[in-house]
């Protein structure tokens, strides 16, 4: 099965400017302990947190993914999108409510979503796949040797703490043991580009029920390889 990326769309012709929210509503308190600021990244919170309303640029266009320089992780989707994504396996996730207001007018069909990565560290075939230390720009510095899931964890945790994110940990592919990784249909790539995917059924449903507002590409070189059948 495919998988393809999927990014907040940018054309104006779609969105009419980007991001379409830069702001709260003037009332919102970001000292609420259950503010969107305690929220971390990638990660549904214990808490329900106070979402507010996300206010929409002059020049933005109403869609069902509203893209926004406000929030740490996740999407904030319109009721019409969440009804097609539940039909999905998505991992552990949560739809949180919110509002949008938009020339002067406030909907209140909208919802952060917010869904952790899933953990892919223990299905990957180490002997078939490649990682590379990787400048900012991922420009290759040298092959890792990186032969186990604890491998792969320490090292993407030293890495990070040593270069302050100067440096990466990147694959070309990931060789998937069997077919977990198609158990999901929305994934968060657990190391550097660290891409949010989505399945191919997924995608033609967006594609069905006309979801707006964003945008999404193949994967062209193949970040998913089953293990049995490498290069």
């Amino acid at each position: 099965m495919s998988y393809f990326q999927i990014e907040h769309a940018y054309d104006p012709k779609v969105v009419g400017c980007y991001p379409q929210s830069t702001q709260m509503g003037c009332d919102y308190n970001h000292s609420r302990p259950d503010s969107i600021d305690n929220v971390n990244v990638n990660e549904v919170p214990s808490f329900i947190p106070f979402t507010g309303c996300f206010v929409l640029q002059k020049q933005a266009r109403l869609t069902d993914f509203i893209s926004t320089a406000i929030l740490p992780t996740g999407f904030i989707v319109s009721e019409k999108a969440k009804n097609v994504m539940e039909q999905f396996k998505l991992g552990k996730h949560a739809f949180f409510p919110t509002k949008i207001s938009y020339r002067d007018k406030v909907y209140d069909n909208y919802f952060w979503f917010i869904c952790e990565p899933v953990d892919l560290s223990y299905h990957i075939d180490y002997n078939l796949t490649e990682f590379y230390l990787t400048d900012f720009n991922s420009n290759r510095i040298r092959q890792m040797q990186i032969k186990t899931a604890e491998d792969l964890k320490n090292t993407l945790q030293f890495v990070a703490e040593e270069t302050n994110g100067s440096n990466k940990i990147q694959s070309p592919a990931l060789y998937i043991k069997g077919d977990y990784a198609k158990e999901y249909d929305f994934i968060e790539l657990p190391i550097s580009p660290y891409d949010t995917l989505v399945s191919e059924r997924l995608k033609l449903q967006f594609a069905i029920n006309d979801i707006t507002g964003i945008r999404l590409k193949e994967k062209d070189w193949g970040y998913f390889r089953p293990a049995q059948t490498p290069l």
